[in-house]
């Protein structure tokens, strides 16, 4: 559970804080050098066997990804759950 943070690039993530969730349109490998601070990702491209999904496992974080449409249905700031393994994504608000 925490403070989702839209995001379109990972040069944006200047205003990330430890444990924000980012909401990514890829799961591009350049969000990988942030993975240590964050609480989890979600991303709308990307599988199980992406090298965010296998960073995100060695980083101990929750990620969800290929979830279509994310990063317009989940608004910045909003406060979310990400359980990585049953692979969903929750709005608590």
């Amino acid at each position: 559970m925490g403070r989702a943070r839209v995001f379109a690039d990972p040069l944006d993530a200047g205003k990330l804080a430890a444990g924000d969730i980012v909401v990514a349109s890829t799961a591009s490998p350049r969000w990988l050098p942030l993975f240590a601070t964050l609480g989890a990702f979600v991303a709308e491209s990307g599988g199980s066997l992406s090298n965010a999904a296998l960073a995100a496992r060695e980083c101990g974080i929750p990620a969800v990804l290929g979830v279509p449409g994310a990063t317009r249905a989940i608004r910045d700031g909003a406060h979310i759950e990400v359980d990585g393994t049953a692979g969903t994504v929750r709005m608590l608000s």
